[in-house]
């Protein structure tokens, strides 16, 4: 049996959903200017938590009030993460440090073996579609995520308790609580951008804080989510696969102008 070279254009977080690019055999040489090249992504977000992870899988480390916080505040800090600029990597990430991924020191409870340097990223857009301060607020038009994204995250662990949240534990089971501000914001970027970092700066830019709740990467080059992909669900079907390879290699073909 012929073996298969397999790779993929570009890792998202394990709760993150949405466009990832698989490059099979002549394929796979293509996949680093995907790597590089320009992505959109959907993230929702609350305001006055932020945790270890900087997403909803980490742990509570700071609760703050939010009662200060506008859409207009919000807009207001934007342009300082628009454009060049220099983004610290999460501690919870697949970065390479002293022979080991960052993630699996975190896991362990273990710091870095050196600083974590800032690197300089590429984000041409930041867009606050929907914000929702309750008793305050609420602005905007929410962007719909896709049905099964939408479902997975208004269950299971994600069921809220009822609750009230607290430092060291999971944000997990807190991400639908009703009493949270969140917004919801669109971004265009370059590669090696990590949005939960940049989620979490926007907070710290308004004084309390911020934790990424899900995200969806909405493009990858000129590959739409729904146009240009198949689902998971798909991949078992050689048929669907094929087709799929096939629809792909056209798209790409007619935008030979990557990154873009």
């Amino acid at each position: 049996m012929s073996q298969l070279r397999v790779g993929h254009g570009g890792t998202l977080d394990v709760e993150a959903s949405g466009v990832l690019l698989i490059g099979i055999n002549r394929g796979c040489k293509h996949l680093d200017k995907f790597l590089k090249g320009g992505k959109t992504y959907l993230a929702n977000n609350c305001l006055g938590v932020t945790t270890d992870s900087r997403d909803a899988e980490g742990h509570i480390l700071n609760l703050s009030n939010t009662k200060h916080v506008t859409h207009e505040m919000l807009d207001g800090v934007l342009p300082q993460f628009v454009g060049s600029i220099q983004q610290t990597p999460p501690v919870f990430s697949a970065i390479k440090m002293g022979g080991k991924r960052l993630y699996e020191y975190a896991r362990k409870g273990q710091s870095a073996p050196e600083e974590i340097k800032a690197r300089t990223v590429l984000v041409d857009q930041i867009t606050v579609t929907h914000f929702e301060n309750p008793g305050h607020e609420t602005s905007g038009r929410r962007v719909a995520l896709p049905r099964g994204v939408s479902e997975y995250f208004a269950q299971g662990r994600y069921v809220w308790d009822g609750g009230d949240m607290r430092v060291g534990e999971e944000m997990m089971s807190n991400v639908n609580d009703p009493r949270l501000a969140k917004f919801q914001m669109f971004v265009r970027s370059g590669g090696g951008v990590y949005v939960r970092s940049l989620v979490h700066d926007l907070g710290m830019a308004v004084g309390c804080g911020a934790t990424m709740l899900s995200l969806v990467r909405v493009s990858q080059g000129p590959l739409r989510l729904g146009r240009d992909t198949i689902d998971a669900e798909d991949l078992p079907y050689i048929d669907r696969v094929v087709r799929a390879m096939r629809h792909a290699e056209s798209v790409i073909g007619q935008n030979e102008e990557l990154p873009g």
